[in-house]
Formats: C-alpha cells, structure tokens, sequence
C-alpha cells in the first residue's frame, strides 16, 4: 500500500509537471527522468539554469529531481530560491515540506504544511500528508487529532488515515546475462559467447564487473572486466575500464581505456575515447570522437575512429547510429558502420576491411526487469559474413 500511495503521488506529479513544461531543456530531463537516470537529468536542468536562472519552471523541475535523487538539502536549497521569488505558491511549499519529511525533520515539515493550510485552506494534499506526518510519532498525537476533527469538517467525509509518504527508493544495482549466437557462411561450427555483468553506484560512481566467454574458430577464451564512470563537473564525466583474458587465444592479454563525456549544453554533448589493446605479438590504440544531438525523443550520433597498429599501420573506421525513445523506459536502436579493423584469432591479429549493419535495443517488460538484445549482419573483408543475435536480461535492484 506504501509503495502505491508513493508512485500515484509521484506520477501525479510528474503528470501535471509534463504538461506544464514544454521545451526542449525540459523535455530532454524528464527523457532521463522517466528512464530513472536523475543525474543526467540534474545536468541537464543544471547547465540550462546557469543560463537562464529566472526560469522558475525549470527551477521548479531541477528542485523535485534532486529530491527523487536524494540529494535533499540541495533540493531545499532550490525550493527556497523558488519560495524567495513566489513566497505563496503552494506547490513549492508542498514541494519543501515533502522533503523535509524525506529528511526526517518532521517539525520543520509540519510548520511549512500549516503554512499552505493558511494560504490555501482547501489544500487537500497538504492536509493529507500533514495528517500523515502526524499520524507517524507519538509526539504528534495532539496535533494529529484535532487535524482529524478539523479535516473532517473542511471536506465532510469520513477520515481515513492515509499512507505515510517515504522517499523514493533508487535502484542502484543491476545484474545482466546475457547470450550471443553468430553463424558464418563458410565451413565453421557458430560461434557463442556468454556474459555475466554487475554494476552498482558508489557514491557518485558508477562502477560495472564482468566475465565474457567467447567460442570461436575451435578456441575458448574468457575476459574479465572492470569499468567505472565518474563525475567530474555537472557537464564531464570521466570513463575508464581494464580487461584481462585467461587464455589470449581470442581476446588481448590486456587493454586499458580513459575517456571523456561532455555535454557541451542541453542537447549536444562529444565524447572522447582512447583504447590500448596489448596483444602476443602486437599492440593496437584506437582513438574515437562521437557527436550526439537528442531531437526530441531521437538521438543521432556520429563516430569516427583512428587505430595504430604497431605504432605504425593507421586505419580509420566510422559509425552512425540513430536512437528512438519509445516511452519511459524502451529503446531501439539502429547502426550501421564501415572501416578496417583488426581481428584477433590464437596469436594472429588480421586487418579487414568491415561493413556493418544493426538493431539493439532494450524492452522494460516487467518492473524492474529489461529484455536487452541485438541482431546484426557484418561481412568481413572477403574472408567471412557473419549473422549474430545478442539477448540478455537485466535485473535492476
């Protein structure tokens, strides 16, 4: 019941704020607040308001993400801006005393409910959760009766104590595993690989393990990986992942990768990568540049690559990608991408030219439970075509 009386209370809020709100800015953050990513979401807001600092729908926004993302006192920072400029906007009162009831301090809650109360003596949703307040410590029972009494002669209904409304509750974790088929056009048995990943938020930092097996050409060889991405500034965040193999045959002994996200304003943002591959006998860096510019619920991006082998053999390679946003938390992506690139076959590192075509996506079907696939065709040189299908399920918690 807590749980429900929490999520009709959020996406009534998230209901009338949708369509209170229309601009690209605001579009773009609830994008990221429906997919329950609220730090993309705090950047967006973030940036536009350093810009535009008397936009108080915006203000208003950024206020209530930062209190879904539990960063309380920040959001009472912004909800006492908003307060300064509209000291009797019921809403930002509302909005102030919810958290300060996330935060524990009740007193403070109940002031700025009486408050609304004052002002707008038909406030049915500051009564009822100034009533659930009360109804919670037995320090409040005083209060709590005669708000019953007088709740009861204000809207002339039976009172029935309402659920306590808590915070919400962010899923940090997720857990993927994953499976991929691809089946080539010449004499070769399919080949398969399997992949366990887990990822969590420390802080501010989003760090992901994993362990690939991979099957290919009669070898068997597994990879493990660690990655993290973290914060610098509201518009950085800085991305780095270390692999190993177990056996060399099919993946690098080793490779390093540092890189850069930054959103250059609301809608656009470059990304810089740089990937050391060290192999046997070889050695491969691969620097990338990727645009993205989100068009409504679209995101196009572009990629160029630049890889050295050796120190020496360049080879260039690049890719495009269109995103579409279905709803609040389904994707579908399409790729395509061409260039040389190296493949790696028990000790031999081989360059073809590529030509690649694809599809992935991701499908929310039950709470807290994603479908993630992909399918693709890619013709390798002139030495084999390939047909592949990726699936996997993520659990969040």
């Amino acid at each position: 019941m807590e749980n429900r009386f929490r999520l009709f209370y959020l996406l009534l809020v998230l209901a009338v704020s949708k369509f209170a709100l229309a601009s690209p800015t605001t579009d773009l953050a609830w994008q990221h607040i429906h997919k329950k990513d609220f730090n993309s979401a705090e950047t967006v807001l973030s940036t536009w308001l350093k810009e535009n600092p008397h936009d108080r729908n915006a203000r208003f926004l950024y206020a209530r993400t930062l209190s879904w993302n539990t960063h309380y006192q920040r959001a009472l920072d912004e909800y006492n801006r908003l307060i300064e400029s509209q000291a009797d906007n019921t809403d930002y009162l509302t909005g102030k005393a919810t958290v300060l009831n996330w935060q524990n301090d009740k007193a403070a809650a109940i002031t700025v409910l009486d408050l609304i109360r004052n002002i707008s003596p038909g406030n049915k949703p500051a009564w009822e959760l100034e009533l659930s307040i009360t109804n919670s410590e037995e320090r409040f029972n005083k209060k709590h009766q005669t708000l019953r009494h007088e709740y009861f002669l204000q809207f002339l209904e039976h009172y029935q104590p309402p659920t306590r409304i808590k915070p919400p509750i962010k899923k940090k974790s997720y857990l993927l595993v994953a499976r991929t088929y691809e089946k080539l056009d010449i004499n070769s048995e399919n080949w398969e690989s399997s992949l366990v990943e887990l990822g969590t938020e420390i802080k501010t930092v989003n760090v992901n393990a994993s362990i690939e097996n991979s099957q290919r050409f009669g070898f068997s060889d597994n990879q493990f990986r660690i990655g993290a991405t973290t914060p610098v500034t509201t518009n950085i965040n800085m991305k780095s992942a270390l692999t190993t193999s177990s056996d060399n045959s099919l993946y690098a002994k080793w490779s390093f990768s540092a890189g850069a996200e930054s959103k250059m304003n609301t809608i656009n943002s470059l990304t810089y990568q740089w990937i050391h591959r060290q192999y046997e006998n070889d050695s491969v860096d691969t620097n990338s540049i990727r645009f993205s510019r989100y068009m409504g619920r679209f995101l196009p991006s572009v990629t160029g690559n630049i890889t050295a082998i050796n120190n020496n053999d360049i080879t260039l390679s690049y890719s495009a990608s269109l995103s579409w946003f279905i709803d609040d938390n389904n994707f579908v992506r399409a790729s395509a991408s061409q260039g040389k690139e190296g493949e790696y076959i028990n000790n031999a590192l081989k360059i073809h030219n590529i030509e690649f075509i694809g599809i992935d996506g991701r499908w929310n079907f039950m709470p807290d439970w994603n479908l993630v696939y992909a399918i693709g065709h890619q013709k390798q040189g002139t030495v084999y075509i390939k047909d592949g299908i990726f699936f996997g399920l993520q659990y969040r918690f």
